[in-house]
């Protein structure tokens, strides 16, 4: 299994689709604070930092008010066409580097040729869905990190203040008081639930390969039930709690988090069913 596992990462890691879509996402996290007016808010951020009147200077220094989470993309929300844009097409974006890489590897016969490498057969398909799944969460979180780092070289880090609503973060979220009291845990489980969202997402293209071996509907797969969900959910339950919505965890709130979860489960129970019909891949 250590052999196909390398071999499949540097199939999904190494190849110019996922350079192209890791570059994108950067190029989103960059565009949300250049391309919009939190770059205006960043060069006054600078300015008055150095200006000497206390009026400026004791609140700026105190890194309690404005800090690089005031800065950061998902604390802008929809209110950014730039997030938005990543909010809409990140499930396509996770699923061009390597979601169809088990229907390309059917169509062209490869699959015999990996399976033979296998002491098991069963080694190909859990090692294509690990690395599937982590390949898809990789492209996801990407623009999250990219766009903290960008936001660290702008404001300080420090602690947030709820009560001058900087912050997307509102008491009805999860997570809420960590946000304000330890934001460095947020910040890591803001990221991981990204990761795994978006990674369960591309795993549909999996199983979704046993019944379609066109690659560029495969791709689709992922995004048809991101915004599905937000179709269902909002227009025949009222709801706020599609996966597209609560993609952005700040505003996955506490009175529909166990909808949220009940539609990531779902989503991880069918990307299992893509070892059920191991037997039909035969050499």
């Amino acid at each position: 299994m250590k052999e196909i596992f390398k071999i499949e990462c540097m199939r999904a890691f190494r190849n110019k689709k996922f350079l192209l879509m890791a570059l994108a996402g950067c190029l989103i996290a960059l565009l949300d604070l250049v391309g919009t007016s939190w770059l205006g808010g960043a060069i006054d951020l600078a300015q008055c930092a150095e200006k000497i009147e206390p009026g400026y200077t004791n609140v700026f220094e105190s890194n309690a008010v404005v800090t690089s989470l005031y800065f950061w993309m998902p604390n802008h929300g929809d209110v950014s066409k730039y997030y938005y844009v990543y909010k809409v097409l990140i499930p396509v974006m996770a699923a061009i580097p390597y979601g169809s890489s088990y229907v390309e590897d059917k169509r062209s016969g490869l699959i015999n040729q990996l399976l033979l490498r296998c002491k098991n057969k069963k080694d190909y398909y859990i090692t294509k869905f690990i690395v599937t799944f982590i390949n898809g969460g990789t492209i996801a979180a990407i623009p999250i990190v990219a766009s903290l780092i960008i936001s660290m070289c702008v404001a300080p880090w420090g602690i947030p203040v709820y009560s001058v609503s900087f912050y997307s973060v509102g008491k009805r979220a999860v997570f809420a008081e960590l946000f304000y009291k330890h934001p460095e845990l947020y910040v890591i489980i803001y990221i991981t639930y990204v990761f795994i969202l978006f990674g369960l997402l591309n795993c549909l293209c999996l199983t979704v390969g046993f019944f379609e071996e066109n690659k560029y509907a495969v791709i689709l797969v992922p995004f048809l039930v991101y915004y599905g969900s937000s179709f269902i959910m909002k227009y025949l339950f009222g709801s706020t709690a599609s996966l597209m919505t609560t993609s952005g965890m700040m505003l996955l709130y506490k009175d529909i988090a166990v909808y949220v979860a009940v539609q990531i489960f779902i989503v991880f129970v069918v990307d299992l069913l893509f070892f059920m019909k191991i037997k039909k891949d035969v050499i």
